[in-house]
């Protein structure tokens, strides 16, 4: 191998690797702990700021094993959406927009209060134009759908 490919194949796999880390990391954790950052392309159950908050799901009167099948069929209605963990009590999957950006979606359920708390947040750029909370209003819509028509409610 001559000088010049050795140096072109050495910036290549330096490219490579930069790229990659430019694209976020999945995140590996049992519950949503991570605040929304400053940027507005997060939005967060959890979250204290009224730029980021959102009202978490709420199942009041019915079963939280039944309340968590049907935020996954809603949350597998979604296009593009690959679920990468989900314990029954913590579900994370990853969204994938239109132009191919990865976007990470959390659940967490909170059984004692009848919540299943959410996160969906863009891995990269500033500004999301909205697409994290459509996302949520959808999930939750159908959340809605799937609970009252597949689930009976507790007496």
């Amino acid at each position: 191998m001559t000088l010049p490919s050795l140096i072109s194949a050495s910036l290549l796999v330096m490219v490579a690797v930069l790229a990659s880390g430019c694209a976020g990391a999945p995140i590996n954790k049992p519950q949503i702990t991570e605040p929304c950052p400053e940027t507005p392309n997060c939005v967060s159950s959890i979250s204290n700021s009224t730029a980021h908050g959102i009202e978490p799901f709420s199942y009041e009167g019915y079963d939280a094993a039944d309340a968590w099948k049907a935020m996954v069929l809603a949350l597998k209605m979604e296009k593009r959406v690959r679920i990468i963990k989900d314990t029954g009590s913590y579900l994370y999957a990853e969204c994938r927009t239109l132009l191919g950006f990865v976007d990470d979606v959390e659940f967490m359920a909170e059984p004692h209060k009848s919540l299943l708390h959410i996160r969906s947040t863009s891995r990269v750029g500033y500004w999301d134009l909205g697409v994290n909370g459509r996302r949520v209003d959808r999930i939750r819509d159908r959340f809605r759908e799937n609970l009252k028509g597949q689930f009976q409610k507790n007496k």
